[in-house]
């Protein structure tokens, strides 16, 4: 990894260093600290408040700052999402350019523009900042711009202005806002400065934390942030040079005109269905019901799918146990009890659940999971008392249509009823202002 220093060449296209073409005088500033929060919305907003000036598209040779790169990438940042971002930073030193000229051994007038691009890059290094930080980001991945607003305001409510200082009473500020607003939320952290074993705090901890990062020893200064200026500011270099400047990617980009949005904000539209209800229920016993975990729309929005389900079976069927993976991560739910023979099915990607089958009269005697009509890979489990003479009822899906879970009442060691719960898709719809327009 080639370091970094001032004056040195860099090509803004490829993220690489390159040698020198340029002298000059330069100052150094002293050590400084901060701790704030910031309210962010999209990349843009967040690329500033981190002080990443380099593009998300090129690989900038340098450590740190491609771990910065690297981290936003992994922050999946949308022009709804809005995020805060705790910040603390320990500078140690910044030195930056005061004058800059060609050095003795570049030719002028410059006869080969491509050569020189070719050794030098398209720029030069005009200011380093050294030291440590520590970023902490609770995104909230808001769908449409009217989500983000009404979050706004919720955060407002609860204090959390566009930007401030952080205080001991941010953590409970920010811990109502993670539990009352109910959409898609990530938490990332990352720290430079310290050694890559260093551990990171808890969530709960991230404010107390982000206060005592610029007291602490930094056992491994890095580079925090660099600028760079184009060679068309540097005395000598003529316009010969502007084909180049004009192509460098970190110019502010003017966005062209997109048709394609003339409609407004797609929104995914479902419908839900259930199956009927299989089984009886016995007024007589207490039972306790069971349902999805959580609700339709969040359930679609975090892309849940069922990634493996497992019986168990006594005198009848006893348990379902179910995964689920989503964007927030693996959840299990455990329905009955977890006694009698188990049996068990895993879901890959790609496999949906096409047909199933339910043997009851009285209580689910028996259930059947099948991931394709030609019964190829399946799951049946039934309980070894068939005293009840129970009937096998069969409920396919089309395609199109999927499986989100189960419902319905189990009693101490049985299931007294069973329901699939299932949806499809429907056209997107088009939110244009106030007006929905369905598949425009």
């Amino acid at each position: 990894m080639t370091p970094i220093k001032l004056f040195q060449g860099y090509s803004s296209t490829t993220g690489a260093c390159h040698s020198t073409a340029v002298t000059g005088e330069s100052k150094i500033e002293g050590v400084q600290s901060e701790v704030t929060y910031t309210l962010c919305k999209g990349v843009k907003s967040l690329m500033t408040t981190i002080d990443v000036k380099q593009s998300l598209d090129i690989n900038v040779k340098l450590g740190s700052i491609n771990e910065k790169l690297k981290f936003l990438m992994k922050l999946n940042t949308t022009e709804t999402t809005l995020a805060i971002v705790v910040h603390a930073r320990k500078v140690e030193g910044r030195e930056a350019q005061t004058s800059a000229r060609l050095a003795s051994d570049i030719v002028v007038p410059i006869s080969d523009i491509r050569d020189f691009f070719f050794h030098h890059g398209d720029a030069y290094v005009s200011s380093i900042t050294t030291g440590g930080e520590y970023i902490a980001v609770l995104s909230f991945h808001t769908e449409t711009e009217s989500e983000r607003y009404i979050l706004e305001l919720e955060l407002k409510g609860n204090g959390l202005f566009t930007f401030g200082s952080v205080n001991f009473g941010l953590q409970a500020k920010v811990n109502r806002v993670v539990e009352s607003f109910k959409t898609k939320i990530s938490f990332n952290q990352m720290i430079l400065g310290h050694e890559n074993s260093y551990e990171l705090p808890k969530f709960e901890e991230i404010i107390e934390f982000a206060r005592k990062f610029p007291s602490m020893k930094l056992s491994a200064p890095k580079i925090l942030a660099f600028e760079t200026t184009g060679y068309e500011h540097v005395v000598g270099v003529d316009n010969s040079f502007n084909p180049i400047a004009s192509n460098n990617p970190t110019k502010e980009f003017v966005i062209p005109p997109l048709p394609s949005l003339s409609m407004g904000t797609p929104k995914i539209q479902y419908k839900i269905d259930y199956s009927q209800e299989f089984g009886t229920q016995d007024k007589t016993e207490s039972k306790s019901t069971f349902d999805l975990f959580t609700s339709v729309d969040e359930y679609i929005k975090n892309k849940t799918r069922i990634v493996g389900i497992q019986l168990r079976t006594l005198s009848r069927l006893s348990n379902i146990t179910v995964d689920f993976v989503s964007s927030m991560g693996r959840r299990t739910e455990i329905y009955g009890i977890e006694e009698g023979a188990c049996s068990r099915l895993a879901l890959e990607d790609q496999d949906f659940i096409k047909k199933i089958v339910v043997k009851s009269n009285r209580d689910v005697d028996g259930l059947g999971i099948y991931l394709d009509l030609n019964s190829n890979r399946w799951l049946f489990a039934k309980g070894d008392d068939d005293s009840d003479n129970g009937t096998e009822h069969t409920f396919e899906l089309c395609d199109g249509k999927f499986v989100l879970g189960f419902r319905g009442f189990h009693s101490f060691k049985k299931f007294d009823t069973i329901q699939v719960i299932y949806a499809a898709f429907q056209p997107a719809k088009w939110r244009n202002g106030s007006t929905d327009v369905v598949n425009p």
